[in-house]
């Protein structure tokens, strides 16, 4: 009967969902048969493995024998690392022999093979061992596809990958919000999911994508490596409103979301599996501005019609219009005039007393020295463990060697 046990494993180093389903095969005492297995999902990779174990005896003798294999697969570009182990042992009061088999494999393009076996027979061992490959030497690469652009538009103008281009053209990736101490300062229209939000006096314009993570180094981009040290990093350094640049001015913020660092860096085997699996990394940001501007104005004629009341039959009789000064003096003393944006400002529409009621924080990564845990940077440049990775990289050889990444909590006290 198979039992499949599902855990949520989360760490430090990274978060993966297992699989390990325990099989009873109904062998027990003697002889006996036990089957193990496992399988991990990362966010690049998925794992599997098994062991198979048996054991039986009698009458002086025993029999010891096992099969077991481990192996690692990697969706984007597809390539697979597996080992193969195995053996049995036949004792027969103290003296026996034994074969057993430990192997590799990996691919494709090429396809490489290598392992040894050894046959021991009371106390002599002799060990045969063999390494092939098979294949090109160089794994087939497509060719990159450009963040910016994106693959190549179908006739219909789809795309199979996006580019930021089209994220930032992409009228839901817009969105507007309201501060949680604010009140709606005006009416907005409602409007479709295609065409551009509509933001209150108030509130505050939002725009956050998926495509990729700003800031980081990316050598890889929808499953397609980039040409060997052309690496690109996608920064934000203007944002420009009417004329104005919100950046310079202190009134853009970044937004975070989650990635995944091995869909945008070609990371070794190692770092993939020991780092986290997501990270929150730049997907946008946010802006939002004090100062209001009137819209286009516009001309229109007001034009009064006027209705004798209670005289049956009388109906209409002139139409009254109304001119600058007449109707300037009816707005000077309309609610309007007297109230609102026009004579408090969007202050009269916070509450400054009233706080968002909880903060979310994520946790961050900061280069310190491996003998002391002290900080190697300022504190500002704390960020996400592959952002942190990327200014490690970039340090001379000899001073990466004294550093190491850690979180902020675990820096020694200065």
């Amino acid at each position: 009967m198979i039992l499949p046990n599902l855990v949520n494993l989360t760490s430090a180093a990274s978060t993966r969902l297992r699989l390990k389903p325990v099989i009873d095969l109904g062998i027990k005492g003697n002889p006996s048969a036990t089957l193990s297995g496992y399988m991990a999902v990362t966010s690049n990779t998925a794992q599997i493995g098994a062991a198979l174990d048996v054991t039986a005896s009698a009458g002086g003798a025993s029999l010891k024998g096992g099969l077991a294999f481990d192996a690692i697969f990697v969706f984007s570009p597809f390539s697979f690392d597996a080992t193969l182990e195995g053996g049995v042992h036949v004792d027969f009061h103290g003296a026996g022999f034994g074969m057993h088999f430990h192997g590799h494999i990996s691919g494709p393009a090429p396809w490489h093979l290598n392992g040894d076996v050894c046959v021991s027979i009371l106390w002599w061992d002799a060990c045969v061992g063999f390494d092939l490959k098979l294949g090109g030497e160089k794994k087939p690469e497509l060719p990159a596809i450009d963040v910016w652009a994106g693959s190549t538009p179908a006739a219909d103008g789809s795309q199979d990958v996006p580019g930021l281009q089209s994220a930032i053209s992409a009228p839901a990736n817009w969105t507007a919000l309201m501060p949680p101490n604010g009140y709606q300062a005006v009416s907005l229209r409602s409007t479709d999911a295609s065409s551009a939000s509509r933001v209150d006096p108030l509130g505050t314009a939002k725009f956050e994508q998926k495509v990729l993570p700003f800031k980081l180094a990316i050598s890889k981009f929808a499953g397609r490596d980039r040409a060997k040290n052309d690496a690109v990093t996608v920064t934000l350094n203007k944002i420009v409103i009417d004329g104005d640049d919100l950046a310079a001015a202190g009134r853009v913020n970044p937004e975070s979301d989650f990635f995944a660092p091995a869909q945008y860096q070609k990371l070794p085997d190692a770092q993939a599996l020991s780092s986290p699996s997501f990270q929150p990394m730049q997907a946008g940001f946010s802006f939002t501005s004090r100062d209001l501007k009137a819209g286009v104005e516009r001309t229109q004629d007001i034009t009064f019609q006027t209705f004798v009341v209670g005289n049956p039959g009388t109906g209409q009789v002139s139409n009254f219009p109304v001119n600058d000064n007449q109707l300037l003096a009816m707005t000077n003393r309309s609610a309007v005039a007297t109230g609102g944006l026009r004579t408090g400002n969007i202050d009269r529409f916070v509450d400054f007393g009233k706080q968002s009621p909880f903060t979310l924080t994520t946790e961050v990564y900061a280069l310190a020295f491996k003998s002391t845990l002290k900080r190697f940077t300022t504190a500002t440049d704390d960020a996400a463990y592959a952002l942190t990775a990327d200014k490690l990289a970039a340090q001379p050889p000899d001073v990466r060697a004294t550093l190491q990444i850690v979180p902020v909590h675990e820096l020694a006290a200065a």
